[in-house]
C-alpha cells in the first residue's frame, strides 16, 4: 500500500526477492502539474512494469473493497507514504500491516519527518518499520537503522537514500517474520517529538534566525515546496546556500550585504548567508549567476 516515489523502492526490492507481492494498493490517478494533466501514482506506474495487480480504491472503507483484501489471504500488508488505513484493513492479515517510516521513531512522528530532521539540523536519522495501529505512528518498532546526515544534504538527497535504505529494511523485516526473529518493542512516549505536515507558513524564511537556521529551512525544504522569500513583491524560493559566518555587518536582516556577478550575500540574525540556487516567481530554477545577470538588485535591498 502506497503512493509516492519513496515507496517505489520497497516494492521493487520485495518484488525482486523470493517473497510474493499478491498486489498493489495504491490511489487512484489524480491532476497535477502543469495542464493539470491526469497522473497516476508512482507506486501504480511500477505495479504495471512489474506486472502486479494494482487495486485503486475510491474509499478505503468500501465493504468490496475490504472483501477484496481479504480473498487475497496475504500474511502482511506493508505500507508506506499512504492514508490512514481504517482498523478493518490493518487487522485483516496473520502480521498486520507493517509501516515503514522515514525517521528514528518515537522521533520525529508524522507527515514530513524528513523534513523536520533537516530543518531542526539533525545530524542523524533512520528508518523505521513498526506495526501499525489505531494511534498514527505510535505502533510496536520491529527495526531500525541509523544513518548519518551529511551536513549539506538537503531533503531531495537524503528522501533517495532513506527510501533505498528503507527498502532493505522491510525486506529483512519481512524476512524475520517469516523466521519468527522480530521481537517487537513499544516506543518510549517521553521521547515523542512530532513532524507536522509543511505549510506555507514553515516555508516563509525568517531574516531574524541564524544564517545556520536559515541554511538548515532551505536544504529541508529542498526542491518541494521550496523554501521562500519576497524581493520586489515578487516569490523568490532558495533551493541551496551556504553559511558564511565571516559576514555579520550587522545590518538589518534580510538586508543584500555583498554581490558580485556570481555571488550574493544576505544578511540574517546572526551571520551572513550565501544564495546558490534560486527560482523567481515566474520564472525557472536557475544558479545566482543567471539570476543576478536577469535581475534589477542591488546592494542594500531588502528580501522580506
Amino acid at each position: 500500500m502506497g503512493n509516492a516515489a519513496f515507496a517505489v523502492p520497497t516494492l521493487q526490492r520485495i518484488a525482486n526477492s523470493e517473497i510474493e507481492v499478491a498486489a498493489v494498493i495504491t490511489n487512484m490517478p489524480k491532476r497535477g502539474g502543469r495542464g493539470q494533466k491526469i497522473r497516476e501514482m508512482p507506486v501504480a506506474i511500477q505495479a504495471r512494469a512489474l506486472k502486479i495487480p494494482v487495486i485503486q480504491p475510491s474509499n478505503l472503507t468500501d465493504q468490496n473493497f475490504i472483501d477484496r483484501i481479504k480473498n487475497i489471504n496475504a500474511a502482511a500488508l506493508v505500507v508506506i507514504a499512504f492514508p490512514i488505513i481504517p482498523d478493518d484493513i490493518f487487522t485483516i492479515t496473520d502480521y498486520g500491516a507493517i509501516n515503514l517510516h522515514p525517521s528514528l521513531l518515537p522521533r520525529y512522528r508524522g507527515a514530513a519527518p524528513i523534513q523536520w530532521a533537516l530543518i531542526n539540523g539533525e545530524s542523524q536519522t533512520g528508518v523505521t518499520t513498526f506495526a501499525i495501529q489505531k494511534k498514527v505512528d505510535a505502533g510496536m518498532i520491529l527495526m531500525q537503522q541509523t544513518v548519518e546526515i551529511g551536513e549539506a544534504e538537503n531533503f531531495d538527497q537524503l528522501s533517495s537514500r532513506l527510501s533505498r535504505l528503507g527498502a532493505d529494511l522491510m525486506l529483512e523485516t519481512l524476512k524475520n517474520f517469516q523466521c519468527n526473529h522480530i521481537k517487537p518493542k513499544q516506543q518510549d512516549e517521553a521521547l515523542v517529538t512530532k513532524a507536522p505536515k509543511i505549510t506555507t507558513d514553515h516555508s516563509r524564511i525568517n531574516w531574524e534566525s541564524s544564517a545556520a537556521e536559515i541554511f538548515n529551512l532551505i536544504r529541508g525544504l529542498s526542491s518541494i515546496p521550496g523554501a521562500f522569500t519576497f524581493h520586489n513583491s515578487k516569490r523568490l524560493k532558495i533551493f541551496s546556500g551556504k553559511v558564511e559566518d565571516r559576514l555579520n555587518f550587522k545590518q538589518s536582516s534580510g538586508s543584500i550585504i555583498e554581490m558580485t556577478k556570481s555571488s550574493l550575500v544576505v544578511q540574517t540574525g546572526n551571520g551572513g548567508l550565501s544564495v546558490i540556487e534560486v527560482q523567481i516567481e515566474g520564472r525557472k530554477r536557475m544558479g545566482i549567476s543567471e539570476f543576478l545577470a536577469g535581475s534589477n538588485i542591488h546592494i542594500g535591498d531588502y528580501f522580506r
